[in-house]
């Protein structure tokens, strides 16, 4: 189990439907590298797990979190890290998408790489 912690911002997606129609958006290409930011629970990384020929990796920064999908989805050991993902590097080399849940507070700060010239976020 798991607790929402409102100090990091926490806030869990659990409209099934919404959380399909977000990975079905996605504009998918073979091979693409992915990066989910705060899966948080999983209800959009179950969804991406689906999706055949993509190197995904997520970033989450609450350990009670990434423990709680390492046991739920196996197949995540070895593509979570614990950091935050303002102050982790890169974590694949080369160009990569972003997704993810982000609530709308965090925009600005999480993006800001996006909107200063950088062309990524944050790196």
């Amino acid at each position: 189990m798991y607790t929402l912690k409102k100090s990091l911002g926490q806030h869990f997606l659990k409209d099934e439907n919404m959380c399909r129609k977000i990975v079905d958006a996605l504009p998918v290409t073979p091979g693409m590298q992915l990066l989910e930011v705060g899966p948080g629970a999983g209800a959009i990384t179950k969804y991406l797990l689906e999706i055949p020929g993509i190197d995904f990796k997520a970033v989450e920064l609450d350990t009670e979190k990434v423990q709680y999908l390492e046991k739920t989805y196996p197949v995540l050991q070895g593509k979570l890290i614990n950091e935050s993902f303002l102050e982790t590097p890169p974590p694949y080399t080369g160009s990569f998408a972003v997704i993810g849940n982000f609530p709308i507070i965090s925009l600005p700060r999480s993006c800001s790489g996006c909107w200063n010239g950088r062309n990524r976020c944050p790196w």
